[in-house]
Parts: structure tokens; C-alpha cells; sequence
């Protein structure tokens, strides 16, 4: 399980930037912070010892903010990000399924 804190959001439309960045066709990253402290479980839930069953579009460490961000705007399956203080970013297609990070 990856450490606390954690700040999830939700994905919003995507554009592109107007100058150089259109050029390079860079997405503009347009999201809404939707919870601080929890991490989305999609299609799953955790039990008491912390397994999860969740069923994430990408969980792994190693990530800058903005490029985990980046990645779930440029996916169309994806919906929410979720980034860790540590580098370690989920994505998922949903988020009805919450639990505390940490």
C-alpha cells in the first residue's frame, strides 16, 4: 500500500495550449481536486488487513505529479488520479469505492 498523504482528482476536459505547446499538441490538464486523504478502489474494496482487489489503470511508484495527471487526461478510460507525497500515482476509471490512504 502506498504511504499518505494522498490527493485525488477527477479528470476534466481536455485542450490544447495555445502557442508553442499547440504546436507540440500539448493536452492542456484541466481537474478538480475530490478528496485529500483517500485513495480510489474501482471495481473493488479493501478489507481490514488492507488487501485489495481494486482493478486500477496504472498503480506504481515513480511518477511526477503533473506526469500522472498528464497520463489519466490522455486516456480516455480514465477518470481519476490519485498522487502520493512519495511519487506513486493510480489512475482509474471510477471512484465509488474509497478508503483512507495510509
Amino acid at each position: 500500500e502506498p504511504p499518505a498523504p494522498a490527493l485525488t482528482f477527477e479528470s476534466g476536459a481536455a485542450g490544447v495550449n495555445e502557442g508553442e505547446a499547440a504546436a507540440k499538441q500539448e493536452p492542456e490538464v484541466g481537474v478538480t481536486l475530490r478528496h485529500e486523504g483517500e485513495f480510489c478502489c474501482p471495481f473493488g474494496e479493501c478489507d481490514e488487513d488492507r488487501e485489495c482487489n481494486c482493478q486500477w489503470l496504472l498503480n506504481e511508484g515513480g511518477w511526477e505529479p503533473m506526469q500522472c495527471v498528464r497520463k489519466c487526461v490522455l486516456d480516455p478510460r480514465c477518470t481519476f488520479a490519485t498522487l502520493y507525497a512519495s511519487g506513486y500515482c493510480q489512475l482509474s476509471a471510477e471512484c465509488s469505492a474509497r478508503y483512507p490512504a495510509g
